[in-house]
């Protein structure tokens, strides 16, 4: 147990610093009569969690009880002058101001939920031990993993058998990293406390504050409700999980495509949004905690109804045994397709290490030139800031559109993106240039970049998945056809992984000659904060051929972005890594919008808040907060279209599991779109027929009129079906946009010659208006469907008073204040926070 020496070493070495600390930093609540905690459970959790707490806080008396004789006896080899171990239970729990409860809670393996659910056995003879001995009001803790609502079972547990004591449960579940866990201890990323929001409950969560704000700084102490907290435990655990998912079944595909999953994982944990952490491939995850909790969740859903969050979840797990399956597979295959009777070492049986836990360019002589083909979202602004940071370099975007050209060399920009008209204005005609003459530049240009659409197929082999390169090809024969020199190719598109073998092809067999070598440069920027990202990127990457030619291209690049990017932040991969990165970034991230969004569904089904979820969640740096906000489901250019790419290689180099596991982040998005549609119908008698509903928001986010995949779509189609009028504000979206997209079948927003009109009966049903107050008077209800600033900053009062009565808010962004409005007298719902009274009588929602 070289924990327990660690742990031994570290009570040695830090109680006569103890005073210090208290001194340094901060005020020590002191109690009349000395405080005492006592701890059920004596195990990996417990045991370590006492120990810190009674070091830290000498003036409080900690016992850990246990049944286990033999465990009690081992942990005496520990001393510190405030810390006990004993068998004695009743006695410790009787004496104690607050117990700790840290006791099993094993998958059940019998009856009901077998296989899923938490067994609470241990945890109900805990609750009917401390009802019985019992003599004094106590603050009861729940330190185990429970399932949400476990907290309300207990409770009825004490009242029924606690004599007239008074008991305050709290939910404060653990964070420990085995191997790690006395340095979580000392310096954790946040203190979870959850209680009941009434006068007591308040008072219980602000004495357990005020045992850890002996060492833990007081903005690192967070509280909740009591769903909350449980829930955010289980929520934790479910996106660790996930994220060693999700690299693992990157993995699969690295090994099929040739891409490096190492390479892949860094470049994708250069963004800030994802971060580098528990991004390691490996044979799987293990522990006691990751698979039971999932499991654990998996049940919650279910009981709840909510299939489909069900099956989302259980995918982690799939993933999990498919690796671990696969591994033993390629052990067999690549030794003869037999291991009978050979020697295998297996060296590690732990399930992670520090723990014995089984369980589970060269500069040119002459001016560079540089070409963007496509002049639109993404080539646009990265030229923009290219020929702004690099003045010497002379920079072309050109495109067959005479009227996208015509906006770039106007002040009517054709894109909205803040900051971009500013760093345009500096440059154009300096060395920025905007032009049609496509095949002249091409021919002049040392550097080409191609950034033209790869959208969806919508016919033939692979539509609806598969990426549909014609754009690109044509690029690459127009290359290939008018240059006169050698020239580096670079992909910005984002595009399959291998994409670039086939252009080779194309350049080498149609080049007369000429030599071109072909980098893979992906994008990662946001609308919205384009220019900011392309000015301060986390990371730019740069994948090409391992060869002494690719090797100098990729330097060639590198020397343009070291104009201003840090070397350290310029990546380079082989071709198939940087390719397959900007796939699997857009997939991690759209992973966490469906995996917070599949968490909304159950908060609203259990009483917890997804806001507080989401923030305890974020707190934990393995994790880390972006990405984590609730809504009505993801939209943009990218994250749908690049996940069905993803899962058409998947299927295409034979990885099925691995397919069917992206596939979910598709399915919870469209779930989540169903179920906001589901929602507002429901709570407006179960019809919205002949109803004005005002649609503030149609981008799909918010500073940017982009309106490619945008929610707001599905939601507007799914309340038309219903025969409702929409009445629709954004700031950045045109009426014309709008009649657009609502007139287009899927995937059919990248194809400009598959638009079709709009019906004229869906026309009388849609009007689009230049201002929230006209857009919501007279209505029905409001859906908020775009987080614009200025929807935060409305007079709700004057919109309450010219509205029909009922006045409902679906706040599909959770950006307004959800008390403020009730006062005011609206039915407010808001995803994944607790139920308007009213909409709790009303048809339940799945």
């Amino acid at each position: 147990m070289a924990w327990l020496d660690l742990m031994n070493h570290v009570a040695l070495s830090e109680l006569s610093l103890v005073f210090m600390f208290r001194e340094a930093f901060g005020k020590v609540v002191v109690y009349k009569n000395k405080m005492k905690i006592c701890c059920i459970g004596a195990g990996y959790v417990g045991g370590p969690t006492m120990a810190v707490i009674a070091l830290k806080c000498p003036d409080i008396e900690v016992a850990v009880v246990d049944i286990s004789v033999p465990r009690i006896a081992a942990w005496n080899r520990v001393s510190c002058r405030n810390l006990f171990f004993s068998t004695d239970v009743e006695k410790h729990v009787r004496e104690a101001d607050i117990v700790f409860v840290s006791v099993n809670t094993p998958t059940k393996t019998r009856g009901l939920g077998a296989g899923k659910a938490a067994d609470l056995t241990y945890w109900e003879s805990a609750a009917r031990m401390i009802a019985d001995v019992s003599k004094s009001d106590k603050i009861v803790v729940e330190k185990s993993t429970v399932p949400v609502k476990t907290a309300e079972a207990i409770e009825k547990i004490l009242t029924h058998n606690s004599k007239g004591i008074k008991f305050q449960i709290l939910s404060n579940p653990e964070f420990l990293a085995e191997g790690t866990a006395i340095q979580d201890l000392f310096n954790p990323d946040r203190v979870l406390i959850g209680g009941r929001e009434t006068p007591e409950g308040n008072k219980a969560v602000q004495a357990l504050k005020e045992v850890y704000a002996h060492w833990v700084p007081e903005e690192r102490i967070l509280t909740t409700n009591l769903w909350s907290a449980e829930l955010s435990k289980l929520a934790a655990n479910a996106f660790l999980a996930q994220r060693i998912s999700s690299v693992n079944a990157m993995s699969a595909l690295c090994e099929a495509t040739g891409a490096d999953v190492t390479q892949v994982s860094y470049a994708v944990g250069k963004d800030t949004r994802i971060g580098p952490k528990f991004l390691n491939a490996s044979v799987g995850f293990g522990g006691s905690c990751f698979q039971k909790d999932i499991l654990n969740l998996v049940y919650i859903c279910e009981c709840n109804g909510l299939p489909e969050v069900a099956e989302y979840w259980k995918q982690v797990i799939k993933i999990n045994d498919y690796q671990k399956n696969r591994f033993v597979n390629r052990v067999v295959s690549s030794m003869f397709n037999t291991v009978s009777n050979k020697k295998i070492a297996i060296l590690g049986f732990a399930f992670k290490k520090d723990t014995g836990d089984t369980r589970e360019t060269p500069a040119y002589k002459n001016k560079m030139k540089i070409c963007c083909i496509g002049a639109g979202y993404v080539g646009g602004p990265t030229m923009a800031v290219i020929a702004l940071k690099c003045p010497d370099i002379e920079v072309a975007v050109v495109d067959i559109s005479v009227p996208r050209i015509a906006a770039w060399n106007s002040d009517q920009l054709p894109i909205y993106e803040p900051g971009l008209d500013g760093v345009v204005k500096e440059c154009r005609s300096r060395n920025l240039f905007f032009s049609t003459d496509v095949e002249k530049h091409v021919r002049e240009a040392d550097i080409v970049f191609v950034s033209v659409n790869t959208p969806t197929k919508t016919r033939g082999l692979g539509a609806g998945k598969a990426a549909d390169l014609t754009y690109w090809e044509s690029a690459a024969r127009m290359i290939a056809d008018v240059s006169k020199s050698d020239k580096i190719v670079v992909e910005k598109s984002t595009v399959p992984v291998k994409t670039a073998e086939a252009i080779e092809k194309i350049l080498t067999h149609n080049s007369k000659g000429i030599k071109f070598q072909i980098l893979s440069n992906p994008e990662f920027l946001a609308e919205g904060t384009a220019i900011q990202d392309l000015f301060n990127p986390d990371r730019v990457l740069i994948g090409g051929r391992e060869t002494p030619e690719g090797n100098k291209a990729v330097q060639a690049l590198k020397e343009v972005y070291a104009h201003w990017v840090p070397e350290e932040r310029i990546l380079t991969t082989n071709l198939w890594s940087a390719e397959l990165s900007k796939l699997a970034a857009n997939a991690f991230l759209a992973q966490r919008i469906s995996s917070v969004n599949a968490m909304s569904a159950l908060c609203e089904a259990t009483g917890a808040d997804v806001t507080q979820v989401s923030y305890a969640v974020g707190k934990d740096t393995r994790i880390g907060p972006k990405f984590l906000n609730a809504s009505v489901g993801f939209g943009g250019s990218c994250f749908q279209k690049d996940i069905l790419n993803l899962v058409y290689i998947c299927e295409c180099n034979g990885l099925p599991e691995v397919a069917e596991y992206w596939k979910q982040v598709i399915k919870i998005n469209d779930y989540q779109k169903n179920r906001f549609v589901n929602r507002v119908v429901s709570s407006m008698f179960n019809t919205v027929s002949n109803k004005k509903i005002a649609i503030l928001g149609f981008a799909f986010k918010k500073d940017t009129g982009d309106t490619r995949e945008t929610p707001a779509i599905d939601v507007c189609k799914g309340l038309l079906g219903d025969k409702a009028r929409l009445s629709i504000y954004d700031p950045q979206v045109t009426e014309d946009q709008v009649q657009r997209d609502l007139s287009m079948n899927k995937f059919d927003w990248d194809h400009p010659l598959h638009l079709q009109p709009m019906s004229p009966t869906t026309v009388k049903q849609v009007s689009c208006v230049w201002d929230a107050y006209e857009a919501t008077k007279d209505a029905h209800g409001i859906c908020i469907l775009t987080e614009w600033d200025e929807f935060k900053k409305l007079d709700f009062k004057r919109i309450y008073d010219n509205m029909q009565k009922p006045a409902f808010v679906f706040d599909g962004r959770n950006i307004v204040n959800v008390d403020e409005l009730r006062e005011i007298g609206f039915i407010v719902y808001s995803i994944g926070k607790p139920l308007d009274p009213w909409l709790k009588d009303m048809p339940a929602v799945a």
